[in-house]
């Protein structure tokens, strides 16, 4: 067996390709352009074109059923109504999905009831953390690995705010391509 050289690039699935020896993972740059090198080429120097490299990129993205737009979204409100509040992420669109790999949510003023964080579905809410009596700061943290699609909403909740709390909550992920 071979031995596997490198870091691994992410949490879901790293893509490794086997150059004779060993394993190794692909690279890919900050514009989600599969990066390649090219020891030798029957092509002269500086032949390699941009159509062929974004050709081989797109394949790889689709071999993989994604695109690696990143997904970070912050929602904050700094002006908290007392009680019951609601953050609401942005949903996919179209035929576009999502994956999520982390949601957490936080009072950062004060302690509150309870702060969780879920997804609704049809109307019906499904916690996915929940942390009761939080004091200010204390997170409520889901980390996973979750597919969806326009019909679900990620939010986080929060219960026993006073007025003018700043409540934050996170999202981070990728696009997952149709």
């Amino acid at each position: 067996m071979p031995d596997v050289k490198g870091e691994t690039l992410g949490k879901l699935a790293t893509p490794l390709g086997y150059d004779g020896t060993d394993v190794r993972p692909f690279r890919i740059d900050i514009d989600g352009t599969l990066q390649v090198k090219v020891g030798t080429s029957a092509l002269p120097e500086g032949g390699a074109t941009l159509a062929g490299q974004t050709i081989i990129s797109d394949a790889v993205k689709k071999l993989l059923g994604y695109s690696l737009a990143v997904l970070n979204e912050r929602v904050i409100d700094a002006n908290a109504a007392a009680g019951g509040n609601t953050l609401k992420f942005t949903s996919p669109t179209g035929t576009e999905g999502w994956v999520i790999q982390m949601m957490c949510a936080y009072n950062n003023t004060s302690a509150c009831t309870q702060v969780q964080v879920g997804l609704k579905i049809g109307g019906i809410k499904y916690p996915l953390a929940r942390v009761h009596a939080p004091g200010a700061g204390v997170i409520a943290l889901w980390n996973g690995e979750l597919f969806i699609d326009s019909t679900v909403m990620p939010f986080a909740d929060f219960t026993g705010c006073i007025l003018n709390d700043t409540i934050v909550a996170y999202l981070i992920g990728h696009e997952r391509t149709a």
